[in-house]
């Protein structure tokens, strides 16, 4: 080999390097969508879901005031919380879209030293909410109505978050608390506790409605909608079969989102997850129930919320 034929062969060799090592340190620009989801198990469809969805982290929250705060700075992509979290933010003129709900039961009225049979029995006592303006106050002061109640009237309503409610109601000093599931499945065989009234029951008993009524959805910011059309398509794909698996069977979801819920043992959040009540709407179906229901409690929506829904 001559010196001319072996310079370019170095030449060439270097060159190729050159591209691969090129290749090899240019970082990655696929993103990935972030997802949060509460510490219930109205996020097990998700748990199921994300599985099937690329390039998505999926984040498990306790603390609301913090994950609401990451999808209103952008943190986060996509946010599944209490359908009343999302109208709130609209009505700030946050560019906010819901893009489904999947949750229509999720909790129940848990009493102190006795079990009642209706809201009437109330009067007088104390109960706990977790804030004011949160879906559990809204939906309950709708039952109160068609009790003839007078919530805050003849009721001594009181906010505490989950667990502080629940620490007085296991003292007495409290005498209900309206409690989502995986709560109530926690302490429902402690001394002196009865789960007396299901808010799903109660919603069929005062409407007729068996499939429930909206309680958690999915949002994301507009700009993120209008770009991608594509995974939101796959993702209520995705949770519509998740919510068929955990139909079908429950302890395969179970199985598959257990190491999420590390503090709860697989027996209670069994039960619990069999004591929530899943049906998945989104687009013009979900636009409809979501007016349909705010019509309902007699706080309708006015016609801007038709941007609040995502529909393809």
């Amino acid at each position: 080999m001559n010196k001319k034929t072996l310079f370019f062969l170095l030449i060439i060799i270097l060159l190729f390097s050159l591209i691969t090592l090129g290749q090899s340190t240019t970082p990655s620009t696929t993103k990935k969508t972030i997802i949060y989801a509460p510490a219930t198990p109205s996020s097990i469809p998700y748990i199921i879901a994300s599985t099937y969805l690329k390039d998505t982290e999926l984040v498990i929250f306790t603390n609301h005031s913090q994950a609401n705060a990451l999808f209103l700075k952008d943190d986060i992509q996509i946010l599944t919380t209490g359908l009343s979290v999302g109208i709130n933010f609209f009505n700030q003129n946050i560019p906010v879209k819901i893009i489904n709900s999947y949750v229509a039961g999720l909790t129940s009225l848990v009493t102190y030293g006795k079990k009642i049979s209706s809201l009437n029995e109330l009067k007088g006592q104390k109960v706990a909410i977790p804030f004011a303006g949160s879906p559990i106050e809204e939906i309950f002061e709708f039952f109160c109505k068609k009790e003839n109640i007078k919530m805050k009237e003849e009721i001594q309503i009181i906010y505490l978050p989950f667990a502080s409610s629940v620490e007085l109601l296991k003292k007495g000093e409290i005498f209900a608390v309206a409690l989502p599931e995986p709560d109530v499945s926690n302490i429902k065989n402690l001394p002196n506790i009865f789960v007396s009234l299901s808010f799903y029951d109660l919603w069929v008993k005062y409407t007729g409605i068996t499939t429930g009524y909206p309680q958690v959805g999915t949002f994301v910011k507009s700009s993120f909608a209008s770009s991608n059309l594509e995974y939101i398509k796959k993702l209520n794909q995705e949770i519509e079969r998740a919510i068929e698996v955990i139909n079908k069977n429950p302890n395969l979801a179970i199985t598959i989102s257990k190491t999420y819920f590390q503090n709860i043992s697989e027996q209670v959040l069994l039960e619990a997850l069999k004591n929530t009540k899943f049906y998945f709407e989104y687009g013009n179906n979900l636009e409809k129930s979501i007016f349909n229901y705010y019509k309902i409690i007699e706080k309708p929506l006015d016609e801007k919320f038709k941007e609040f829904f995502f529909k393809y």
